[in-house]
Formats: C-alpha cells, sequence, structure tokens
C-alpha cells in the first residue's frame, strides 16, 4: 500500500514535472516552419492562424489544401506531378474556407514575411511544387516579402551548413549539409534583425521535453502525435524579465522523435540561432499509426477532412501549446 503511494505520487510529480508553462513571449512575434509534411503543414497553420503568425519559411513543401482530403491527389500532383496543381483553384478554396470561420481573414497575411526554400535536386517534393506554392502566395502575402531559395543543388532534406549528409543525399536524418542554414535564412528573413551563430553553440540544458498527451486525444490513435514533445528555451528567456519571440520548428516524415530520436531538434540549426536571438523553439512530435506510416505531419486528410483548417486535431493542439506558452 504504501510503495504503491509512493509510486502514485512519483508519476504525478513526473507527469507535472513536465507540464509545458507560458513564458513571456511577445505575442506578435510568432512565426513557424516547416520541411516536406511539416512544410505543408506550416502553410496551413500559417493561412489557418494568420491574426498570431507574422512569418513562415517552408522547405518542399506545397499549397494550402494541395491534398484535398485525398491522399492519391497527395502522392502524385502534391509531390511529381505539380502541373496538376491548381492553384488558382485552391486559393478559391482557401477564400471559401475563410468565410466559415475556421481560417483566420486571409488579409491577415498580407504583411507577413514568407520564405520558400527547394533543392533542385529534390525527387521527393519536386521542385515545381514549389514554384506553386509561391504563385499561391503570391495572392495573399506582398511580392517584395517573400524571398526565394530555389537554385541549391540540394536533394529532399533539412538544409544545414554544418551537420548532416552530403548535400545530394536522399535518406535519413534527412538534414543535409549544403552550406547554407535554413534555420538561420528562415529566422532572419521572418525577423530581420537576427544574427548568426557563427561561434555559439546551443545549451543542451536548455533543450526540453515536454507532454503532449494534454494537448491531444492521443486515444484516438489518427491524431497520430507522440506523446513527448521539445522545446528550446535560451538562457535570456528562462525568466520572465524578458519578452522573447517564439518559432514553431515541424520535422517532416521519418524525422520525427520515434524515427530519428532528437536528431532534428538538436541537428536542424534552430536552437543555436535562437540561443543568440532570444528565440524559443517549439518541436511538436508526431507519431506513425496504420494510417500515417511514416510519422508525418497530416497534409492530406488522415486525422479529419477538415484537417487543415482550426477544426483539425493536430492543428489545434499545436495552437493549445502555442497558446501556453504565451499565457
Amino acid at each position: 500500500m504504501v510503495f504503491s503511494l509512493f509510486l502514485a505520487l512519483t508519476l504525478t510529480a513526473a507527469v507535472s514535472a513536465s507540464r509545458l508553462r507560458t513564458y513571456k513571449i511577445d505575442k506578435s512575434k510568432i512565426s513557424i516552419s516547416g520541411i516536406s509534411s511539416g512544410g505543408y503543414f506550416s502553410v496551413q497553420f500559417h493561412v489557418a492562424y494568420s491574426r498570431d503568425i507574422m512569418g513562415a519559411a517552408v522547405v518542399a513543401g506545397g499549397p494550402f489544401y494541395c491534398a484535398q482530403d485525398n491522399a492519391y491527389i497527395a502522392i502524385n500532383a502534391c509531390m511529381l506531378l505539380p502541373d496538376l496543381i491548381n492553384v488558382p483553384y485552391l486559393v478559391s478554396i482557401t477564400h471559401a474556407t475563410e468565410l466559415t470561420g475556421t481560417i483566420d481573414p486571409v488579409s491577415e497575411m498580407r504583411g507577413d514575411r514568407v520564405l520558400l526554400v527547394s533543392g533542385t535536386k529534390d525527387t521527393v517534393i519536386v521542385p515545381g511544387v514549389m514554384q506553386k506554392l509561391l504563385e499561391y502566395y503570391e495572392n495573399f502575402v506582398h511580392a517584395s516579402d517573400i524571398g526565394t531559395e530555389f537554385k541549391i543543388p540540394a536533394e529532399h532534406a533539412m538544409l544545414t551548413d554544418n551537420y548532416g549528409n552530403d548535400c545530394s543525399y536522399v535518406g535519413k536524418p534527412f538534414i543535409n549539409n549544403c552550406n547554407y542554414s535554413v534555420a538561420y535564412k528562415a529566422l532572419h528573413h521572418i525577423y530581420g534583425d537576427v544574427v548568426p551563430a557563427t561561434s555559439s553553440k546551443a545549451n543542451s540544458a536548455h533543450l526540453l521535453e515536454f507532454d503532449q498527451s494534454e494537448f491531444f486525444a492521443l486515444s484516438d490513435e489518427l491524431v497520430s502525435m507522440d506523446e513527448t514533445g521539445y522545446l528550446y528555451v535560451p538562457s535570456a528567456c528562462q525568466n520572465s524579465s524578458k519578452a522573447c519571440r517564439l518559432h514553431i520548428a515541424l520535422h517532416g516524415c521519418l524525422m520525427s522523435r520515434e524515427v530519428i530520436g532528437t536528431t532534428f531538434v538538436k541537428h536542424a540549426g534552430y536552437n543555436q540561432v535562437a540561443e543568440v536571438n532570444d528565440i524559443i523553439v517549439l518541436y511538436p512530435q508526431t507519431h506513425s499509426n496504420a494510417l500515417n506510416p511514416y510519422s508525418c505531419f497530416d497534409w492530406w486528410g488522415f486525422t479529419s477532412p477538415a484537417y487543415a483548417s482550426k477544426l483539425g486535431p493536430q492543428m489545434a493542439g499545436i495552437k493549445a501549446m502555442v497558446d501556453r506558452l504565451t499565457g
């Protein structure tokens, strides 16, 4: 009896200790980025929550609602056959969805900053798909606020300037050393005053695990989210005296904690830049299931037909994380 009580108290304390807490964050400085499925998800999160998101960076993603709740369209048009992507139709779907109130007014994107990155050798999501994303964003964001990098001879990967496979390699952990830091370029393009992490190192003690289960109905396997997520909190953001910025960094398929452990959250390059620029980085983590065997973020509808809107389970859960962090 005594041992059982002790065990229960210990487990309760462990859960409590990993609960996501609130920090002092400038709510006007929240941004998002992602690679592959995380890139597609970043677009739909930006569109759905544009009142809150002031900038986005996308590596190897595509337009909002490209898959149209259809896996066949996702793996064909939205990855390999961009000529089949009807951007005017997707723009009209965006406007129609706005009328339902399940995404924010599209006018909220007008002053946002967007960076698009695509490798010339990408065979998973071919470069033409990102050209379609550029065409899509030009309907909502000032052209002068959109940056592009479409000339790097990179395969399908998160690009860094100091870690990973050869730039032309495709495979785990889908992080390639291409002498180009997406993390820095993205944060610099979005915020403007970000300095590179030339000589800084992230503090490993500031990479925290937190319990994701309170943000998702994990008993529903279709939600496809891990029990654990990660948060990097720079030294200057540890106490309440400094109002920091917040960036959401999304992994791609086969890049989650379940598949590659902490490789993405430690080596994608965000933490080093965040440490010297007072940016908290949120790393939500997916988990595989029968409909999502590669632990992707949902950009084609396996969680819900409303996956791309505020009604999507993954969308709503990550927004709840942001709300908790910002208070």
